[in-house]
């Protein structure tokens, strides 16, 4: 009798485990927590990978290098090299890292909210989506086909760490973000 009273006690005050917020793409706490710590190997370096991303996608898409009129020259001489040692002018280029720079903080800010805050990782999808849509020779397919050269730039930074476990995870925080951005962008179309 003893027992099965302390044991009903000790039930009582066993933590739930965390929850994910169903408007995360995440199926466990444990999959998200994966995720934000995979994440930190991309903030450390995330000037270097944002750069790499922005010039795979310009050279790879060259239709959104209109959104850059001012990296132009800098992009003609860039054609189908994508890595730092092979482009060291861009790379040292303050404008493009700012443009590449500009891109990768929103990922983070988003990420940094996920667990505490989704509401606002969402408010900050819609805002940045906002802003890239008032931006010249902006086209609805720029996140979309962004999507290759984030993950072959995080791919890249991670190496033979790069596990398919990481895979999916970056692939479905890639894709939460793409639904939020294109999301508004459909509504500020229709509005």
């Amino acid at each position: 009798m003893g027992c099965a009273a302390s044991s009903s006690t000790l039930d009582k005050h066993d933590p739930l485990p965390k929850q994910v917020d169903p408007r995360l793409p995440f199926k466990s706490y444990r999959q998200l927590f994966n995720f934000k710590n995979s994440w930190k190997v991309v903030s450390r370096k995330l000037d270097d990978t944002s750069k790499v991303n922005l010039l795979r996608l310009l050279t790879k898409y060259p239709n959104h290098q209109e959104m850059y009129p001012g990296l132009k020259p800098l992009l003609d001489k860039a054609k189908d090299k994508d890595l730092p040692d092979q482009n060291e002018e861009i790379f040292q280029s303050l404008q493009f890292e700012t443009e590449a720079v500009t891109i990768f903080q929103m990922f983070d800010e988003v990420v940094e909210d996920m667990d505490a805050n989704v509401g606002q990782s969402i408010n900050t999808l819609h805002t940045n989506a906002q802003i890239y849509a008032q931006k010249p020779g902006y086209s609805k397919d720029f996140f979309e086909d962004m999507e290759d050269t984030f993950m072959s730039s995080v791919s890249d930074l991670f190496g033979d760490r790069f596990t398919e476990a990481t895979e999916e995870n970056f692939r479905q925080m890639y894709s939460f973000c793409k639904t939020h951005l294109n999301s508004t962008q459909l509504n500020s179309q229709l509005n």
